[in-house]
């Protein structure tokens, strides 16, 4: 039987409800509020200055009296420009804060170390250049993301109530009720669509921070990672019939032993490593590569095979 390191009891992580999340976070921000005020408001506060700035110095310079549609043109322009420049600034001083702020939180978790705005800030200068770098990749993947999805959500929108209007152009009231409802379906839909999209890249600070990593290697280890182990939860529960979402890593572990010659504890140590690393448990190429080939070997017991393309 191949060897997979043991569980430690005392770390095991239980699963949370949503109501047991929702109270844990309220108690937290409750008790650390002004210090998360104190962190996130330079870059608020001088990004705001920056922004008033900007459009006094556009008034300053353009006449808005003037009958001169081309002046207004450009003062316009002026201030959009900027202040799509300025706020795309406030978004990378906000990541990488973030950032500097999440090594403080884990150390809190873990060695009850005080979340403090010295603390952050340290962090956040310690890695400064390479926060800025990714920091910057992702506020521009997300303005892409975040304008494609809005258009195209306004595309939807715009046939879908046009669709209702002519199917219920007889009822004026019902439709009237039925696309104030497909809107709001529609807005939601694409909000999800579009935070589920920035969700895969707005924490590469963290584990920049965190894990030590370096910029591109955070990017490759993340998806890495969170790929592998998400796609076995899904596969293994698939097989055993369960919820991915709902079942612990204890209860899954013990439906795998029952199923294959590896003992509960094994198989719910391996999890369990795969899950420390997700968090920041710092790792290498080498151990990804090692705890792959294990979670492999899991699958294989299992009868899960994985066919490559046929040549």
């Amino acid at each position: 039987m191949n060897s997979i390191e043991n569980a430690q009891p005392h770390m095991s992580l239980s699963p949370l409800g949503a109501g047991d999340l929702i109270d844990r976070a309220v108690r937290f921000y409750r008790k650390n509020f002004w210090t998360f005020v104190l962190i996130s408001s330079p870059p608020v506060i001088v990004g705001t200055i920056f922004l008033v700035a900007w459009t006094t110095i556009g008034r300053s310079i353009f006449s808005l009296g003037s009958t001169s549609e081309m002046e207004v043109g450009i003062y316009r322009v002026f201030v959009a420009l900027g202040n799509l420049f300025i706020w795309l600034i406030q978004m990378i001083a906000t990541l990488v804060i973030m950032g500097g702020a999440s090594r403080n939180f884990v150390r809190h978790l873990l060695y009850g170390e005080p979340i403090t705005f010295r603390e952050t800030y340290r962090n956040s200068v310690n890695r400064l250049w390479g926060l800025v770098g990714i920091s910057t990749l992702i506020s521009i993947i997300c303005g892409i993301f975040g304008f494609f999805v809005f258009y195209v959500g306004v595309i939807i929108m715009t046939f879908g109530i046009l669709a209702v209007t002519l199917l219920f152009q007889s009822f004026p009231i019902v439709a009237f009720i039925v696309g104030i409802i497909a809107a709001i379906a529609i807005i939601f839909g694409t909000l999800w669509v579009m935070f589920l999209l920035i969700s895969r890249f707005v924490y590469f600070p963290q584990i920049m921070l965190v894990e030590g990593q370096g910029a591109f290697a955070a990017v490759s280890r993340s998806f890495a990672i969170e790929n592998i182990y998400s796609d076995f939860r899904r596969r293994v529960s698939r097989l055993v019939g369960v919820d991915n979402h709902t079942t612990s890593r204890q209860d899954l572990a013990n439906l795998v032993a029952d199923r294959t010659e590896y003992s509960a504890g094994e198989i719910e140590a391996h999890l369990f490593k795969f899950e420390e690393t997700m968090i920041g448990e710092p790792t290498g190429k080498k151990e990804i590569i090692e705890l792959t080939g294990k979670l492999r070997e899991v699958e294989k017991s299992l009868g899960l095979r994985r066919h490559g393309r046929k040549r």
